[in-house]
């Protein structure tokens, strides 16, 4: 399964107006004509559709539908905003042990938090989702949370697209600024670091994460 093409940096930011004309020439009069069209071009990661006509000659009837791939995007897209707004990023607040169900309550905590929150809400409405952990690149002009430490976002299976990453801690896709290192079903399955040891039961581990630009 091909993840979506990236656009060249040339192309980000341009309009472009499209004009599709397709026309049916029958040697003898015809009937019960039933054509299904998919020519309206739809808003996904990287395109935005500005406006779109299609008009048929002689007039008919036309019910218009929108296929499962921008139907997932759309509900994961809202799904990750709603969770950007309503909940708090407040680190110490939760731990690796906190329950997505007492994650929502709360109504704060940090990545792993907002990811599995958003894991469930996907799931619910039978999205499939999966966590995705790894690092984050804060750039000199990015305001992005996340990027001092590992960092988790969800991954949302779209149709004839594969998955595709919504960080609802940041409401952005994971782009280029993103580097993933492992998937699973949550933080369990991904963690960066897990182990144990036999000895004092004073240990404490520390942390540090740097990611720059070369």
């Amino acid at each position: 399964m091909n993840s979506p093409r990236v656009p060249e940096p040339a192309l980000i930011g341009t309009r472009l107006s499209v004009f599709h004309r397709t026309t049916f020439n029958y040697g003898s009069p015809a009937s019960n004509s039933v054509n299904t069209l998919h020519l309206e071009p739809r808003t996904f990661p990287y395109q935005k559709t500005l406006g779109a006509l299609i008009r048929v000659m002689p007039a008919t009837r036309v019910r218009r539908f929108t296929d499962s791939v921008p139907s997932v995007y759309h509900k994961a897209a809202a799904l990750m905003r709603w969770i950007h707004q309503e909940f708090r990023y407040e680190p110490g607040a939760t731990n690796v042990n906190t329950h997505l169900e007492e994650a929502f309550q709360m109504r704060h905590g940090v990545c792993q938090d907002f990811t599995h929150v958003m894991l469930g809400l996907c799931r619910a409405v039978g999205i499939p989702a999966r966590y995705a952990s790894g690092y984050l690149y804060n750039g000199p002009r990015d305001t992005l949370v996340g990027a001092q430490a590992s960092h988790a976002w969800a991954e949302v299976y779209l149709p004839k697209a594969g998955w595709i990453g919504f960080d609802p801690t940041n409401n952005t896709l994971a782009d280029e600024r993103y580097v993933k290192i492992s998937v699973g079903r949550d933080y369990d399955d991904v963690a960066p670091v897990r182990g144990n040891y036999q000895g004092t039961g004073h240990c404490r581990m520390e942390v540090e994460v740097a990611v720059e630009k070369i």
